[in-house]
Order: structure tokens, then C-alpha cells, then sequence
């Protein structure tokens, strides 16, 4: 009988995706941090890698003297360059050793990692590694994004413990080294909001403290960033209610309103102009005081109770207050930063200027090319479809994607005819959807009540069939329901946020995967690589 050598499974070498990882980092390094290395370290490493039966075993070679590359099984590009060091470890270990989990020493001494040669080429491997190779770590938001993201790199999550005491305060162990590592922490801004956001705070400034030398918090889903804009003026959209009145201090006379003013301008309180001018002589000056409602005394100087009075009577209409929304787009900016993060990386920030509030780099990176890859791939005879933002505020994002596919474009828009009844407005289709396929863009579905509500407008005019196009899915509450329920046939979100769940509810989901997304650009961060190339649609993440 013939004997035949035992094939190698490339499957059962878990170091293969590390060395690979070793090698595009040594490739990315710029020609002078290269070249440094290469000065300091001036030998050529031998790895005999068993497979954890230690039945096969495959080499490679690390030349850090000359080339600065990886050789696989063994590949000397020049025969006269032999190994100065020969290292003898199995694949698990390995991994552990090039992850940080695992010190060189210590495997030595365990008997883990056998030896031959320089010895003093072999302590330095702890710090090669190092520069290399950084950690990621999850927080509890998404594990499963995590996951993928690590396997599309290949390396694993960092272990660490994320708990909460009997009074939900939140602590955190990290169970591994991050002296002098890059650290990638993913927590997504979904679930338990605020307690995931004070996780990845508390995340941040515990790496901090354990000396990382930089640490990155990757955010798909960015908490706080979905905040009301400033009322419109009145050169744009009509106010949700009247303008309050200030009666200043100087002059004490008002001027007069001519009558055809007074009579056409519908936000003009009612209150005569002479009531204004007595009143101005009983208040001190610098003191304002805010009228409005229909009704006032016309004819009479106005007192201190008299006013009161008037507020009392006229508070259900309009109280004369000016609302006021808090913005807190700057606190949680400061938050991260204060807790240590060195940069931050998103996707798809519903406002855009929210970069702005930052004192560190942002990269918002985009779900518009891997849409548009979706609508040019399964969508059939997509460019009769109609390309149809739900609101006026994502009309940008939506035309962006009409323009890149040559597509036609129509828009919903709220008009509000009731100033005095703001929770009151119409839907206004602009554009023709009769008879054509319709494809509803959005960047954040909460309660789903905005796309499916367009949904039934696109329907009741004409539109043969509809797919809605989301980003961010969050779908709180009875959200799920209210799709499955509505007159939307295909909905196509991405997995920012879990979805494992939305989609058993409701069959009409299908999840575009972020993952290749955001390793592809943690990758290229850490080496130092322009990540302008993620935003082209031609480009194809593998």
C-alpha cells in the first residue's frame, strides 16, 4: 500500500487570517515608519505553526531585516536570507501570543513556545506585535455586529465584563491587557439608550486608564443625535404658532399699525396699539412683558393685576411663553471626549452638522452606496422606479441616490394649514407614482409611523408596488405590527441595530449586513489609509 503525506485543511489553521493580517499591516506602514521598524529589529522570524491535532504544520517567515514582509510556508524570496530564529508554537497558542492574550515569556516558560536561535530577537516579538495588532471590544448593545466585524478581521473580541450592581449602577473588568494597544469599542446607540451610552463611556475611560495608546469608539447607530430643529422663520415655513409680542422698553410709544396691516396679518395679536403705549409707561425700563391671545381691556391704563389677570384668562390660547427645545448635541459630544475617546466613527448621523460638535476626528461613513448596490442588484427594471423621500428633511439623502442611478424622484411633504393646531397636517405627494414601483428612502424608522403613512399615500395614487429603505431601524413599541400591517411590501433595513427579532416578527424585512462596512474602515483607520474609497459605489467591499 502507497502512503500518502497528510493534506493540510487551510480551515484548520486559525494563525493563517493572523499572519495575513500581519502582513497587509506591514504593507500599509508608511516607507519611513517601515523602514524604522525593519532598522530596529534587523532579523528574520521562523514560525512552525501545528494545528491543534499537532499532526501537520505549516511555516512561515516574518522578514523584518530586509523586505519588511510575510512568506508563506516557508518562502525565502533570497535563499541566502535564513531565519535568524526559529519559533516552535501551536495555533491557538499563536493567536493568543499575537493578540496580547498570551506574554512571550510566559509561553516560554510553560513550554508553549520553543526557541532556536537568537534569543533576543524572540523577546522582541511582544512589542512587533503590539504595533501591529490592536484589540476590538463589545459593549452589551450588539454583540452579534461585534462578532462579525472581528471575524471579518481576524482577530477576536477583547474579553472584558460589563455588569450592574443591585442598584443598576453599571461596572466594568477588563480581563485582558491594553498597555500601548489601539482599541475599538462598539456599542450601538439602540435597546436601554442611556445605559448603553454610559457603558461605552465607562468602556472608554477604563482603556484610558489601563494606558491604551488609542481608543476608538465605534457608534452605528449614534444616541442623541435625532433632535427637533429650530422653529422656521417666517421667510420659510409658517410658525407651528403665532409670534409671541414684546413690548420693549424704548421708545414708550408704540407706532401705530395702519389698518390694512392690522387686518391682514393673521399672527397679529389683537390688542390696540394705545393699550401698548399706556402700557409702556407703567413698567420700569428694561422690563419686557410678552402679550398674546384674542382678547384684551382696549381702552384702560393696565395694571400689575390686570395683566395677571389677563394671563389667567388667556393661558389655554397662548400663554405667551416661546418654546424652547434643548439641544443636547454638544453635552454628548463632550461626554465622549471627557471619558477619553480619540475618534468616533458612525453611520449615517441624521443631522450631518451634529460632526461639528466634536474636538475629535468623526468619520460618518454612509449607507447610501451598499442602498444604491441594493436597488441596482434586485430591484427589477429599476430604472422605472420612483425614488420617494418620506419628508422634506430627507430629501437630500434621497435625491443623492435618484442622481447616482439616473432615477426619477417624488416627495412627501407635511403642510400644516392650521397654525392654532400643529398636531394637524396634511400629506402632499409632489411628483407621479401612478403605475410605477416605488422606493421610500429614510434614515431613521422609530415608531414607523412617517414611512408608513407614505406608504399609503404612495398607494392611494397609483403606486404598484412599494420597498422602504432604512438605515436605522429602531422599531419601538408597536412598530413591527404597524408594517406588517401597512402597505408596504419589502422593507430593507440594516443591522446598525439588532434586528433578529423585527424580522421573526415580520416577514416583509430583509437585513443589509454593516459589518464589512465597519471593518473595512477600522481596518484602513488603523493603518492609516484614506477612507474616502468607502463612499464611492463603484468600490466592493469582498
Amino acid at each position: 500500500m502507497s502512503s500518502t503525506a497528510p493534506s493540510i485543511n487551510q480551515s484548520d489553521f486559525k494563525s493563517d487570517a493572523v499572519f495575513k493580517h500581519l502582513d497587509a499591516a506591514l504593507q500599509s506602514l508608511k516607507e519611513g515608519d517601515k523602514t524604522k521598524l525593519v532598522d530596529q529589529v534587523s532579523g528574520v522570524f521562523a514560525f512552525v505553526i501545528k494545528n491543534s491535532q499537532k499532526k501537520t504544520e505549516k511555516t512561515y517567515t516574518l522578514d523584518l531585516k530586509k523586505g519588511g514582509l510575510v512568506l508563506p510556508d516557508g518562502i525565502l524570496l533570497n535563499e541566502s536570507l535564513s531565519p535568524d530564529v526559529i519559533l516552535y508554537v501551536c495555533d491557538g497558542d499563536f493567536v493568543n501570543l499575537v493578540k496580547g492574550r498570551l506574554n512571550g515569556q510566559r509561553a516560554f516558560m510553560l513550554g508553549k513556545l520553543s526557541i532556536k536561535g537568537r534569543m533576543d530577537l524572540a523577546t522582541r516579538l511582544d512589542g512587533i506585535f503590539r504595533q501591529l495588532v490592536g484589540k476590538g471590544k463589545l459593549g452589551s448593545s450588539h454583540p452579534k455586529l461585534v462578532q462579525e466585524i472581528c471575524d471579518r478581521l481576524g482577530i477576536e473580541p477583547g474579553k472584558s465584563r460589563l455588569s450592574k450592581f443591585s442598584n443598576n449602577e453599571t461596572s466594568v473588568e477588563l480581563y485582558e491587557s491594553v498597555r500601548e494597544q489601539d482599541v475599538y469599542i462598539v456599542q450601538s446607540g439602540s435597546g436601554h439608550v442611556n445605559d448603553n451610552f454610559f457603558e461605552l463611556c465607562i468602556m472608554i475611560q477604563a482603556c484610558k486608564t489601563a494606558s491604551a495608546r488609542k481608543v476608538t469608539a465605534v457608534i452605528p447607530f449614534f444616541p442623541y443625535s435625532r433632535q427637533p430643529d429650530a422653529p422656521f422663520k417666517r421667510s420659510g415655513a409658517p410658525f407651528i404658532r403665532p409670534p409671541p409680542m414684546t413690548v420693549p422698553s424704548t421708545p414708550k410709544t408704540m407706532p401705530t399699525t395702519p389698518k390694512n396691516e392690522y387686518s391682514d396679518n393673521p399672527f397679529q395679536p389683537a390688542v390696540p396699539n394705545t393699550a401698548f403705549s399706556r402700557l409702556s409707561s407703567d413698567l420700569d425700563i428694561g422690563h419686557q412683558i410678552m402679550l398674546g391671545g384674542q382678547n384684551a381691556n382696549s381702552n384702560r391704563g393696565i395694571t400689575g393685576s390686570a395683566i395677571q389677570q389677563f394671563y389667567q384668562q388667556n393661558n389655554n390660547t397662548n400663554d405667551g411663553y416661546k418654546q424652547w427645545v434643548v439641544r443636547s448635541g454638544t453635552l454628548i459630544a463632550e461626554l465622549l471626549t471627557c471619558a477619553g475617546a480619540d475618534h468616533i466613527i458612525t453611520m449615517d448621523l441624521h443631522d450631518p452638522q451634529f460632526q461639528g460638535f466634536f474636538d475629535c476626528p468623526v468619520d460618518n461613513l454612509s449607507s447610501l452606496p451598499s442602498m444604491g448596490k441594493y436597488i441596482y442588484r434586485n430591484i427589477p427594471n429599476y430604472g422605472e422606479a420612483v425614488i420617494v423621500s418620506p419628508d422634506a428633511g430627507g430629501a437630500k439623502r434621497a435625491t443623492s441616490i435618484a442622481e447616482k442611478l439616473h432615477m426619477d424622484f417624488a416627495l412627501i411633504h407635511k403642510e400644516r394649514r392650521r397654525p392654532d393646531k400643529p398636531q394637524k397636517h396634511d400629506l402632499m405627494l409632489v411628483g407621479d407614482v401612478h403605475d410605477k414601483v416605488c422606493i421610500l428612502i429614510d434614515d431613521i424608522a422609530d415608531t414607523s409611523f412617517t414611512i408608513t403613512k407614505a406608504a399609503k399615500l404612495l398607494h392611494e395614487n397609483g403606486a404598484t408596488k412599494i420597498y422602504a429603505l432604512i438605515t436605522h431601524a429602531v422599531l419601538s413599541g408597536d412598530a413591527v405590527e404597524r408594517i406588517q400591517q401597512s402597505y408596504l411590501d419589502h422593507v430593507i433595513v440594516s443591522d446598525s441595530v439588532p434586528q433578529d427579532q423585527h424580522a421573526q416578527r415580520c416577514s416583509k424585512f430583509l437585513i443589509l449586513p454593516v459589518a464589512p462596512l465597519f471593518a473595512e474602515a477600522i481596518r484602513r483607520i488603523h493603518f492609516g489609509e484614506s477612507v474616502s474609497t468607502l463612499f464611492d459605489p463603484q468600490y466592493e467591499l469582498c
